[in-house]
């Protein structure tokens, strides 16, 4: 099976360029085209880098100053003639808004450059490009400012045989409905790590407007071994007390784990479940007693440490995963006959990892 360990950086907003035509053509309308502007400016989420031009002119002009001085940047540019290379040879990597009314004279020079394909052009009364389909021009009725964002509403990560056993973005869960895949929906940041078998693992992104697939980065300098994941990541050690050491030191040598309370037999989380009012059960360890899911033991020559291990599946051996299923875990093994992954048993308490390390479920 392919191991990786796999980044995911947040997809970044587009910045934004907004021209403003300031040509005779567009004098009745000036007043519409402030307003639509200022709609750009209020209304797109302020991580979006936002830049301000006009027709004519590769200068850029600072938005802070827009209300304060805007017509005096009008007066400044009307002369200046309805042409949008100036600008087009000064932005790159933008989504390109130009606001305003008439033809603009070299919008044809662009229809092979790719940039064309950035171009909305809101028009206030007269279209800006006559009969050439370059960009896209919307009427000012159907402009609001608000689908220039075009914010992500989810991330799903997959690929063949996908299993991922670490992630560092508690925001994504596992969906197990078909193949196995991470999701995640209306974050502020969709960034993760990733350490997982399969292949052809990639992020599917849907937006408000469209879909696109993308291909995680691979971070070779990362380990994909699990001993290293637990050391690296998560909150650091703490130690059982000494009579819970001696607890787990009898458990870690018995062929039957007996509750010490009760001496119920215990075969999945560390729990007593003959505790009257406790409808989860109560911990064996009181040391962890705020921890749900997987947690992880170090046995040492000077005591037993533990900590929790956050992510819903983790590494068990080279070709199986153990996944937290709420009551209890359950081991999955990847099938090379069949080139799937089976459910295979449920994970025993204590289950060994390597080097003094064990996992259970709690």
């Amino acid at each position: 099976m392919e191991e990786h360990f796999l980044s995911l950086e947040s997809p970044k907003f587009e910045t934004i360029v907004v021209i403003l035509d300031a040509s005779e053509s567009a004098e009745n309308d000036w007043a519409m085209i402030v307003d639509s502007a200022k709609k750009i400016f209020q209304k797109t989420p302020a991580e979006i880098k936002k830049r301000l031009f006009f027709l004519g002119n590769s200068q850029e002009y600072d938005i802070e100053d827009f209300e304060e001085n805007v017509s005096l940047w009008r007066k400044q540019n009307n002369k200046r003639g309805s042409f949008i290379s100036p600008v087009l040879m000064t932005v790159n990597n933008a989504k390109i808004v130009i606001i305003g009314s008439g033809i603009i004279y070299d919008l044809e020079d662009w229809a092979d450059n790719h940039k064309s394909t950035k171009i909305l052009l809101v028009k206030m009364s007269e279209s800006m490009r006559g009969t050439h389909e370059i960009g896209t021009e919307i009427d000012k009725d159907s402009f609001d400012g608000h689908q220039l964002a075009n914010p992500i509403h989810s991330i799903q990560i997959d690929g063949e045989d996908f299993m991922p056993y670490y992630w560092d973005n508690p925001d994504y869960s596992v969906s197990f409905e078909g193949s196995i895949a991470l999701n995640s929906s209306n974050l502020k940041n969709y960034s993760i790590n990733i350490a997982a078998f399969g292949t052809n693992i990639k992020a599917k992104i849907t937006k408000s407007e469209g879909k696109e697939k993308i291909s995680l980065t691979s971070a070779e300098s990362h380990s994909t071994d699990i001993i290293e994941l637990i050391e690296t990541n998560g909150k650091s050690w703490e130690k059982l007390s000494s009579d819970e050491e001696k607890l787990f030191n009898e458990h870690t040598r018995a062929d039957v784990i007996k509750c010490p309370t009760c001496g119920c037999v215990i075969s999945g989380p560390l729990r007593c479940h003959n505790e009257k009012g406790s409808i989860l059960g109560k911990p064996i360890y009181n040391s962890l007693k705020e921890i749900r899911g997987f947690v992880i033991f170090k046995d040492l020559p000077e005591g037993i440490y533990y900590k929790q291990y956050n992510p819903e599946i983790i590494r068990i051996d080279e070709n199986s995963v153990a996944i937290n299923k709420k009551a209890k875990s359950v081991i999955y093994r990847y099938d090379t006959n069949k080139k799937k992954w089976i459910q295979y048993e449920d994970l025993k308490p204590y289950y060994p990892l390597k080097g003094g390390y064990y996992v259970s479920i709690t």
